[in-house]
């Protein structure tokens, strides 16, 4: 016995009204990938405010949101441990500073004994050397005047002086090269003396809060006689004559995100060009971060910190593609068919499509149609997925191609 089956393929059918749907043409363009990131207006430098040491608020000398010059005073505090604290470690850094110099006066006075030590030495073997030469000449002629006791007393006590020259001048270089390493152990430790005199010093005036850049202040919520821990932010100050950008970008885009990478935004009528300064890695509900600089450092006017803008990043170098305009056709299809209408207007068939890349305004055709086709690009969700539909009155394609 044959069985032979038969499998029927049923088509189905919707009529549409032509007056609600929205068609494109496909053709062949430049196409760039763009995709849209929200951006926020922030300066390039913002300085923070810290309390290097903390205390009570006595002056409050700045208003939030105020310009500020650098060095201005803005808030002064007071710390009376800190103070007592300081005067007595200040008290002690002084006394080692005088036992330094004392310690250095010691050793040059010490110098000046050895040198005048060796000369009274060098002076005696003069006298001795004359002294013994008269003598000498004396015994030589005879003379009853000078005895050989006292002539040898002479020539004793001269080769005791000389002798005691050479030990004087060994003290002397001996002494010269220690002198040498302990002024420099001296001074160097007087240096760090001084240095931390003059950090102590500084440390009182910690206490007044200076800004240590000009520009816009920003401060938290302060009153008088509030108690500040040392540590504690007290504001920050923003340079509000240069401005970037700072992008949230969806992960799905962190690998083709680099520095250098173009963008661009518009504001009151002009585009202004940005390119990507610093990606940030991290990660945080499905966004990372990216700092836009502008092109030429040309910032339009007007531009306000904390305003949001919308940047469009240029993922890729343009080439020629086959491409349609976007449409809600693609929520409800995925990319994956279109309705395509008949060159006379009257219908629309389904055909299976394959979607590249897209940016703002266009889809990149893979596969699936051809330059000229007509796409419906509005929404499909009215019509039950049919296989073709049928509208009440035949679309003018030649009319809408001029």
């Amino acid at each position: 016995m044959v069985v032979t089956g038969w499998v029927l393929l049923v088509q189905t059918n919707a009529t549409v009204d032509a007056t609600r749907i929205v068609v494109s043409q496909v053709r062949h363009g430049e196409f760039v990938e763009e995709i849209p990131v929200l951006g926020t207006v922030e300066p390039v430098k913002t300085v923070h405010l810290d309390a290097i040491e903390g205390g009570t608020v006595e002056e409050i000398l700045a208003e939030d949101g105020s310009r500020v010059e650098k060095g201005d005073l803005i808030l002064r505090l007071s710390n009376s441990s800190l103070l007592k604290e300081t005067i007595g470690t200040e008290s002690r850094l002084l006394e080692n500073v005088n036992e330094l110099r004392n310690t250095k006066m010691m050793l040059v006075e010490k110098s000046l004994l050895l040198r005048q030590e060796r000369l009274d030495t060098a002076y005696r073997i003069l006298e001795l050397e004359k002294q013994a030469a008269r003598y000498r000449a004396i015994l030589a002629r005879g003379g009853e005047s000078v005895t050989e006791a006292e002539f040898e007393s002479v020539t004793d006590e001269l080769d005791y002086q000389r002798k005691r020259l050479e030990i004087v001048d060994q003290r002397i270089v001996q002494e010269n090269e220690l002198r040498e390493q302990q002024m420099v152990q001296v001074d160097e430790t007087a240096e760090r003396v001084e240095r931390n005199l003059a950090t102590i010093q500084n440390i009182l005036g910690y206490l007044d809060v200076r800004t240590p850049v000009s520009g816009n202040l920003s401060m938290q919520r302060i009153e008088v006689g509030q108690s500040i821990d040392k540590g504690t932010n007290i504001g920050q100050v923003d340079d509000l004559d240069a401005f970037k950008i700072r992008g949230e970008v969806d992960q799905h885009y962190a690998p083709r995100m680099a520095v250098g990478q173009q963008g661009r935004f518009e504001f009151d009528g002009e585009t202004y060009e940005l390119s990507v300064e610093k990606v940030y890695p991290d990660v945080q509900n499905d966004i990372f971060e990216v700092d836009f600089d502008f092109v030429l450092d040309k910032a339009p006017v007007g531009l306000k910190r904390g305003q949001t803008v919308q940047v469009i990043v240029s993922l890729s170098k343009g080439r020629r593609s086959m491409m349609v305009d976007k449409g809600s056709f693609y929520r409800d299809t995925n990319g994956s068919w279109v309705y395509v209408v008949d060159s006379d207007g009257k219908a629309a068939r389904r055909v299976n499509v394959r979607i590249g890349r897209q940016n703002l305004r266009h889809f990149e055709l893979l596969d699936g149609l051809s330059v000229g086709d007509w796409v419906i690009t509005s929404a499909y969700d009215t019509f039950n997925d049919a296989d073709r539909l049928h509208f009440d009155t035949a679309l003018d394609l030649r009319e809408r191609s001029r």
